[in-house]
């Protein structure tokens, strides 16, 4: 049979795992060194959180909830970055919080780093890192009923009481927005954070949105970010290409190697086949 085949041919099956891993390696790293432009739909999940926050009334009170760990924060950091920038160019006070350990980090790294354009807020004033809240749903559950009762200082230790944001921020219902990110993070807020009447919208992991999606049709969620595909919607919407765009380039370029990776192998099977089929 391998006779029968071409040079190329042969080469192409005999070489298969690196011809692949090789291909895909090259369109997941070079679009992402060298952006390029992925022409792209906003889906009315994501408009609904960008209207929904753009309308926010000036000095509003949010809460961006981290609810992720280490392995899922390249998922879902284009999104994270996306919300804050949004909520960073508003009129409105931001508080960064986290029940899963890792987000802690991730939030801090994430503000301190170059993605994030701060507009000249004033930490304690315009938004604070309340840090690492312990207890999962339970403590949220607990922060949501009063903030200060359960958590006593910020990321760096400084008593959140002589933070002039948080003399507003008493509970739940003095939110105009809470946005957890990640995927059980967001059952939590509509459980715990819900019920006091808070909006809620979020950042899900693209393998949770198809269980969100009940909850944007009966309004239990004000909108959705769909994992990267929603970072990078949500950055068309702010005229500002970002990290979601850069992800979008590679993953769109991945997908049409492996769809065209597919034809090829068929092509080359039914090649052989058909050859085999002549010699006998």
């Amino acid at each position: 049979m391998k006779g029968s085949e071409s040079g190329l041919t042969a080469k192409i099956r005999s070489n298969q795992p690196q011809v692949i891993y090789g291909l895909l390696l090259i369109f997941i790293i070079v679009p992402i060194l060298y952006p390029i432009a992925v022409p792209m739909a906003v889906t009315e999940d994501t408009k609904k959180l960008y209207d929904f926050v753009e309308k926010l009334r000036d000095g509003s009170l949010v809460v961006v909830d981290g609810g992720v760990t280490v392995g899922w924060w390249p998922e879902m950091q284009p999104g994270a970055a996306a919300i804050s920038q949004h909520l960073f160019n508003r009129p409105v006070r931001i508080i960064f919080i986290a029940f899963i350990e890792d987000t802690s980090i991730l939030l801090h790294q994430m503000l301190t780093g170059p993605l994030i354009d701060k507009k000249g807020k004033k930490y304690g004033v315009d938004y604070v890192e309340l840090g690492f809240m312990a207890g999962g749903e339970a403590g949220m559950a607990a922060f949501a009923r009063d903030f200060h009762a359960v958590l006593k200082s910020d990321y760096y230790g400084e008593p959140i009481d002589t933070l002039p944001i948080m003399k507003d921020a008493v509970n739940a219902k003095s939110l105009a927005l809470w946005i957890p990110l990640g995927g059980w993070e967001v059952e939590w807020a509509l459980r715990q954070v819900g019920p006091h009447g808070t909006p809620i919208g979020c950042v899900s992991l693209a393998g949770n949105v198809p269980g969100f999606k009940p909850f944007l049709a009966t309004g239990q969620l004000v909108g959705l970010l769909n994992s990267v595909k929603g970072g990078a919607e949500y950055e068309i919407l702010m005229k500002k290409p970002g990290l979601g765009a850069v992800y979008m380039g590679g993953i769109s370029l991945s997908h049409i190697v492996t769809i065209a990776l597919v034809i090829l192998g068929n092509v080359i099977y039914f090649v052989s086949r058909g050859k085999v089929k002549k010699e006998k």
